[in-house]
């Protein structure tokens, strides 16, 4: 009787030690790193991104789930499909246009200088060039194009991921309602 008890209070005990393993995450970067190519190659930046996170680690969640909507701007003209980063920032990733000829995706209040990055959506890559034409980081996007149509192909547990030239996640978001928003926006502006 007393041998049960105390395997029952050890066993509880030894689990939550292997869930505060503070090696966990550093491993699974560890493991990205063998997986590529080395530290400056994308591949190794969309691994851990997708699978060191510390909310896979242990750390608490703070974030609510992710799910994109679509709408109307302000403006009453300019269409959008996006979601806030999880970061609760105000950051987001938005795809907009306008029936009018513009189309393009932001990083809407991204903390990255303008310049050459690469969005991954389900392990492909989609190097675009950003600018800070419209007063945010954006780049021209065909709306009917690879890109979109990788996100509209996305798995609903997909992620998306802005990854600087240096190999800096600069945002990443989830892909729930995706699809839905970005068919919406793309067909109310007449695309």
């Amino acid at each position: 009787m007393l041998h049960t008890l105390l395997l029952l209070l050890v066993f509880p005990l030894a689990a939550l030690a292997q869930d505060d393993d503070p090696m966990a995450l550093q491993r699974c970067v560890w493991r990205c790193l063998a997986d590529s190519k080395g530290a400056d190659d994308p591949v190794y930046h969309q691994c851990v991104a997708d699978h060191c996170s510390e909310r896979e680690y242990g750390a608490a969640e703070t974030a609510l789930p992710q799910q994109w909507s679509h709408g109307t701007a302000s403006d009453g003209v300019t269409r959008f499909a996006g979601v806030a980063a999880p970061s609760g920032d105000g950051s987001g990733f938005y795809y907009m246009c306008d029936g009018r000829g513009q189309s393009y995706v932001m990083l809407y209040a991204a903390d990255a200088p303008a310049g050459p990055m690469t969005l991954f959506v389900s392990g492909q890559r989609f190097p675009v060039v950003l600018d800070r034409s419209r007063q945010q980081l954006t780049a021209n996007m065909q709306p009917r194009g690879p890109f979109l149509t990788q996100v509209i192909g996305a798995p609903e547990t997909g992620r998306l991921s802005a990854v600087d030239a240096g190999g800096k996640t600069v945002m990443q978001v989830g892909l729930a309602q995706a699809a839905r928003a970005v068919q919406a926006t793309i067909a109310a502006c007449g695309y």
